[in-house]
């Protein structure tokens, strides 16, 4: 598990090395590191799926505590760290600033490429985590799994009024844009 985050790690620095040294377009970079990861993905596995976690892992997946899944209660505590870490620290200050205006943080004393960097790579980390979780939820690790959670992942944050320019964007925004988005495919489902 250490090792799949690292090297997830690994991708999301090259993300952000990438854009901050050749200034390439973010949504591109992304794109086309993300065709880089599955290929190296399907390459390892040979398209083979692994199956039959052990029942330690899949309990955590499945299991609930008070009723509640155990992921609803990692998400809630990551949410709850970072809240505070992007309210309450100059890192979180200095990431909202990079979103308003990133020439402006710059001329502000921020060191824009590498909170850049740190974003990107902190992002791959959360990326990887989600999914070893679905994972064990699953009981299997799929190399194709997950091929089309960027797009959710950008609705939910839409719905949640984060602005596709920058500058604004809320957590609990997103989370209710994931709910609505959950809710509605969940209502689809049954239907």
């Amino acid at each position: 598990i250490l090792l799949g985050i690292a090297v997830t790690a690994l991708f999301g620095l090259a993300n952000g090395l990438i854009i901050t040294r050749l200034k390439l377009p973010p949504f591109i970079v992304t794109l086309a590191m993300q065709e880089i990861a599955k290929g190296a993905v399907l390459t390892y596995s040979r398209g083979y799926p692994v199956s039959n976690l052990p029942p330690v892992v899949t309990g955590i997946g499945r299991g609930t505590f008070l009723g509640i899944p155990i992921s609803v209660y990692v998400m809630l505590i990551l949410l709850a760290v970072f809240w505070s870490i992007l309210s309450k620290t100059r890192f979180g200050r200095h990431v909202y600033a990079i979103g308003g205006n990133a020439e402006c943080a710059r001329l502000s004393g921020v060191n824009v490429s590498r909170t850049k960097v740190v974003i990107y790579t902190m992002n791959a980390i959360f990326g990887a985590v989600a999914g070893i979780l679905v994972s064990f939820r699953l009981g299997s690790a799929q190399p194709d799994l997950g091929a089309t959670y960027g797009l959710d992942a950008i609705t939910a944050c839409c719905l949640g009024g984060t602005a596709m320019g920058g500058g604004k964007g809320y957590m609990f925004g997103t989370i209710l844009g994931c709910l609505f988005l959950t809710s509605l495919s969940t209502g689809f489902n049954l239907m």
